[in-house]
């Protein structure tokens, strides 16, 4: 069974896959630089225990890391766990991907991680869409090469420019908007950011 770490900018999660593509656990919590080598281990006990595994079961483990702060903690704690270094992504490894990119050891793992699953699962030339803290989209073409990305703001991101920045606009919660055009303040942010959002995929 693999154990999965992936540290991105918002959350934490961690899985437990016992085989390729099926995921039996996972765990999310927020992401805090401030987290130590126990809160990690304290959270694969947790992972472990909800189904009834136990470290025994663990034959390894891969870590896909957006925030360098928290990498050495997770690498310590999974050490610690299973008496194993986990695997951690980078664009050195063998993902049958070629980067070509001007500095490819700078694009994102996370990045990375989703153009070789992409890869794995479909053919031909592929735009792969993550919507996370930030919204990317990774193009790889019919011959597996990595030919570069688009990074743009993430709605939750986007929805928080629009209460910093602009005084009169209140705080609000992330809903689908009712309509697209909106009819009260609140309607009309979630419609600009639910539907700016789409409108940049769509391209």
């Amino acid at each position: 069974m693999l154990l999965t770490v992936d540290i991105g900018n918002t959350n934490v999660v961690m899985g437990l896959m016992p085989e390729r593509g099926l995921l039996a656990s996972n765990l999310r919590f927020p992401t805090d630089k401030r987290r130590t080598v126990q809160e990690f281990m304290e959270g694969f006990e947790a992972l472990v225990a909800m189904h009834g595994f136990d470290f025994s079961n663990v034959d390894g483990a891969i870590v896909s890391s957006v925030v360098p702060e928290l990498t050495d903690s997770v690498v310590a704690s999974v050490r610690a766990k299973t008496g194993e270094d986990p695997l951690v992504v980078n664009h050195r490894m063998d993902l049958g991907l070629t980067i070509d990119m001007d500095t490819p050891e700078k694009l994102g793992v996370d990045m990375i991680a989703d153009a070789a699953g992409a890869i794995n699962d479909y053919e031909g030339n592929l735009a792969i869409f993550d919507m996370g803290t930030a919204t990317t989209c990774s193009v790889v073409n019919a011959d597996r090469v990595y030919v570069g990305s688009i990074i743009m703001p993430g709605v939750v991101i986007s929805q928080d420019a629009l209460t910093a920045k602009a005084s009169a606009l209140p705080f609000i919660k992330f809903e689908r908007p009712k309509r697209l055009i909106g009819r009260d303040t609140v309607d009309c942010m979630r419609s600009g950011v639910i539907y700016a959002n789409a409108a940049m995929m769509d391209g």
